[in-house]
């Protein structure tokens, strides 16, 4: 229960993605000082791994790194563009067209169009600072996995 709490709370900052690393500290934090068992990332994954049979708005998925999870906490379905460009984000934080169209091979169109669907759902965040690069794309869900590598 307080996996899906912390995973509705995250959920508008994130945009439905948290890392398993993130979410078994926001749950032992969430538990306060009275209850302070250890939880562990296997728990997490059990736990994650249960709630899936309720639906597609709760899911597990393996991140090409090893023992790297993803918790999507969204009811749709995850795409395999979607889901390539999680890949590529999970390596760096953040991804370009420039990048996925290198790294996937994909024509222009096709990234900006999973990109402006990532963007509307709120999995990435725009960063249009720099005046003569095109933007790049943030993912919140991972910046503190990100900061603590």
């Amino acid at each position: 229960m307080q996996m899906i709490e912390v995973c509705m709370a995250t959920a508008p900052v994130n945009g439905g993605f948290i890392t398993m690393e993130e979410l078994c500290k926001r749950v032992m934090h969430s538990r306060g000082r009275t209850r302070r068992e250890e939880i562990t990332n296997e728990d997490i994954l059990k736990a994650a791994k249960s709630i899936e049979i309720l639906g597609p708005g709760f899911s597990v998925i393996k991140m090409p790194k090893e023992n790297t999870y993803l918790i999507k906490t969204t009811p749709k379905e995850i795409s395999v563009d979607h889901l390539s460009v999680l890949q590529i984000g999970d390596e760096h934080g953040f991804v370009s067209n420039e990048m996925l169209a290198d790294r996937l091979n994909w024509a222009n169109y096709r990234t900006k169009t999973v990109i402006n669907e990532m963007l509307a759902e709120g999995t990435v965040w725009i960063d249009s600072q720099c005046e003569n690069e095109s933007p790049t794309y943030w993912f919140p869900s991972f910046f503190a996995y990100k900061r603590n590598s």
